[in-house]
């Protein structure tokens, strides 16, 4: 930009990952990989999911067995070299006791 470069992530998009998990993106990447409309469209669902929970309890990576209510998938417009720039969403229920497939 005119003023240089920029923090990346951006500080608004810091601010709405505050008490979120988070990792590190892949090696040698050094562009925005979560917009601040992403990171505020996970901390509106992860909070609604997490209402009552223990704060230690998982939200996000691998999805506990649920009933799959919608799908959702959205392509960026930036190309990445060594992988897709894809985000898949998925929105269920829990299933608990003898619905479970994992017992």
């Amino acid at each position: 930009t005119d003023h240089g470069l920029l923090p990346v992530p951006a500080p608004a998009t810091l601010r709405l990952l505050v008490d979120m998990p988070t990792c590190p993106g892949p090696v040698g990447i050094t562009s925005e990989l979560v917009t601040p409309t992403a990171a505020a469209l996970l901390k509106a669902l992860t909070a609604k999911a997490s209402a009552g929970k223990p704060r230690n309890e998982k939200l996000v990576g691998r999805p506990p067995c649920f009933t799959m209510r919608q799908i959702g998938i959205g392509a960026g417009t930036k190309d990445f070299a060594k992988h897709p720039n894809v985000l898949r969403l998925m929105l269920g229920d829990n299933v608990v006791g003898e619905d479970r497939i994992d017992k």
